[in-house]
């Protein structure tokens, strides 16, 4: 994620005690993206939990638990897979020079940099740069998949968190949870636009071969010999012919296969 919209602006606004509506600045800077309306709704998603975490990080070292749930996020992601939920406050801790913060605050300053990551992930999307959308919306899910499990799955693991917590864990939870079922939908979107683009280069393709083949039988070329003369042509106009079964099943299709 380039400065616009990058780590410290966001946790430096999220983090201010006298910051008002951060939310709105992360947007008005998101908004000068040229693909922004594009993703709109997965950057508000992942502002809609950061929101979350927000009352949660006052203590004196949020800056410090946050800074250090970024840059080892892997990290204390996979410790918390091998041992169990249990872990990530004190992963967390220790990975911020042990500073002392509450389980809660530990676990919001874990899902805040999972949704910083998450925003950086589709921030090349926003951008208008030349990627794979479909592998940056699926980094993207990664990081929300682990706020729903941590918030979900964590606070049923005996982490001492009192109700008020807890509800905000399950809340944070479903916010996840949405948000990577809505990028699925989008995910696929994509699969199925690629999909439409190949049957339509599909259908040219085809169209392409019957008029040749009309003009070879035009020409007297008989039905057996179809096949290899449009191969040749093919391979002669495109660089690559379709295989020999693949040539007959669409003259086939055209009744133009003895």
């Amino acid at each position: 994620m380039d400065d616009n919209a990058g780590w410290v602006f966001i946790t430096g606004i999220y983090l201010e005690s006298g910051a008002v509506a951060p939310r709105s600045a992360v947007m008005d800077r998101l908004a000068s993206y040229p693909n922004f309306a594009s993703y709109a709704r997965q950057a508000e998603a992942l502002l809609s939990i950061m929101d979350q975490c927000r009352p949660w990080l006052t203590c004196a070292c949020a800056g410090q638990l946050t800074k250090a749930a970024y840059r080892h996020n892997d990290a204390i992601a996979q410790q918390v897979e091998f041992y169990s939920y249990r872990v990530l406050p004190d992963q967390v801790r220790a990975f911020a020079d042990r500073c002392e913060a509450g389980d809660m605050e530990a676990i919001a300053a874990f899902v805040l940099a999972c949704a910083v990551h998450a925003l950086g992930a589709i921030s090349p999307l926003m951008q208008g740069e030349q990627v794979d959308a479909v592998e940056h919306l699926e980094q993207y899910r990664v990081y929300l998949e682990t706020i729903w499990t941590v918030c979900g799955c964590g606070v049923l693991e005996g982490l001492s968190l009192d109700w008020a917590e807890v509800d905000a864990c399950l809340r944070l939870s479903d916010l996840a949870g949405d948000a990577s079922s809505q990028a699925w939908f989008k995910v696929t979107g994509h699969f199925g636009e690629l999909e439409r683009r190949r049957l339509e280069s599909s259908d040219t393709r085809d169209a392409a071969i019957r008029r040749k083949a009309l003009e070879l039988v035009g020409a007297g070329t008989r039905l057996h010999n179809l096949s290899s003369k449009l191969r040749a042509w093919q391979k002669k106009e495109t660089g690559q012919a379709l295989s020999k079964p693949a040539m007959n099943a669409i003259l086939k299709k055209f009744n133009l296969h003895c």
